[in-house]
């Protein structure tokens, strides 16, 4: 789906843009305007990863602690192992299942697939249905409080076929991880000798541990996750249809529910040149800047990817387009019906290439 940003506000609009009764007119005006792609996913450390119990046994020593900074190399964990047959017999039944639970049939993935269609479902009635009352709006044949339920619904769709969306890929990615770290587990289950010494692979932070100390853990548990802030990234799902039009480098202006009240700045670095069949998406890592601002790694965003911005162009509002490409004008103390050529919009406003002047005078239906 594309959304489009304007650089002024809707009251703004409505005062330039007059259209009381039907016989009122109006003038194109010149105005900046901005094009974007609407993008949704989460923060992440660049550099981050999940900490697993190499082996199965008892965990002997925790040696640091959540918020901890470590070094690469640094000993996180000290595991005593279990009898070898045991520690083996783990790792199997660890790998068996981490296959199961990644498999294209898994009953993990089926039932949030299903959600999600059936959101996907909601959200393209409730849209049809939206723009179905704004046309008869435009009428008279409905009123404005049909209308506005009609909106409201069709945001709430919205919302809730993207939540399912990034629910969905993100239990993709932690069942694919999962069935790496059980892969590597299981190789070096039978290779391990005496107790286990966990180190960090990175220099970062520990954001959270999981086992105490005295505690039974299997192999592959996760034991923490470590990551390093000081470069953060944005990992972005770009709806198919929209992938074309994103370009390394672009500009993304995005929000985060953390900081709600405040829009930050990053840049498209790279985009995964493979579709993702289960929603039609593609990935894109955005980097985030050095900033003053506190913001958490898993943190949500809801993103708009700047394609291009235009200064000074021709503008009307879209209330004013009979179909697609035809505005009614006000010509010789007449009403005529014009067609026009169409460039850059957002969601009140088109740029106006040819047909118009800022002299014409537009009716508003």
């Amino acid at each position: 789906m594309r959304i489009y940003l304007a650089r002024f506000a809707l009251f703004s609009l409505l005062l330039l843009f007059n259209c009381g009764s039907p016989n009122d007119t109006i003038q194109p005006d010149y105005k900046s305007l901005t094009e974007a792609v609407y993008a949704s996913g989460t923060i992440q450390p660049a550099n981050e990863y999940q900490v697993f119990a190499p082996i199965g046994g008892i965990l002997r020593e925790r040696l640091v602690q959540e918020g901890e900074a470590v070094t690469e190399g640094q000993i996180l964990f000290s595991i005593t192992k279990e009898a070898n047959d045991l520690r083996l017999e783990s790792a199997t039944r660890q790998l068996a299942t981490a296959r199961r639970n990644a498999s294209e049939n898994s009953a993990l993935l089926s039932e949030l697939r299903l959600t999600l269609e059936s959101a996907r479902q909601q959200y393209i009635n409730d849209s049809v249905s939206y723009q179905r009352y704004q046309n008869l709006m435009k009428q008279n044949a409905t009123t404005q409080v049909t209308l506005d339920n009609t909106r409201l619904k069709f945001i709430a769709s919205k919302n809730s076929y993207l939540a399912t969306r990034r629910t969905l890929d993100q239990r993709m990615n932690d069942l694919e991880d999962q069935l790496t770290e059980a892969r590597i587990a299981y190789q070096l289950a039978a290779k391990a000798q005496g107790d286990a010494l966990v180190r960090s692979r990175l220099d970062g932070v520990v954001y959270n541990t999981v086992p105490e100390p005295g505690e039974m853990i299997s192999i592959n548990q996760p034991l923490a996750r470590v990551g390093n802030n000081s470069l953060l990234i944005l990992t972005l799902l770009v709806d198919e249809r929209d992938i074309a039009k994103v370009k390394n480098g672009q500009t993304v202006s995005f929000t985060t529910d953390v900081l709600p009240d405040t829009v930050l700045i990053a840049e498209v670095s790279l985009i995964h040149p493979f579709l993702r069949q289960a929603d039609r998406s593609f990935m894109v890592e955005a980097k985030v800047p050095s900033t003053n601002l506190t913001l958490y790694p898993g943190s949500t965003v809801e993103a708009n990817i700047i394609i291009q911005e235009k200064d000074s162009v021709l503008v009307i509002p879209k209330t004013a387009l009979v179909g697609k490409d035809s505005v009614w004008v006000k010509r010789d103390g007449e009403r005529q019906k014009v067609q026009i050529m169409l460039g850059t919009e957002n969601m009140e406003m088109v740029e106006v290439i040819s047909g118009l002047d800022e002299e014409s005078q537009l009716y508003v239906p």
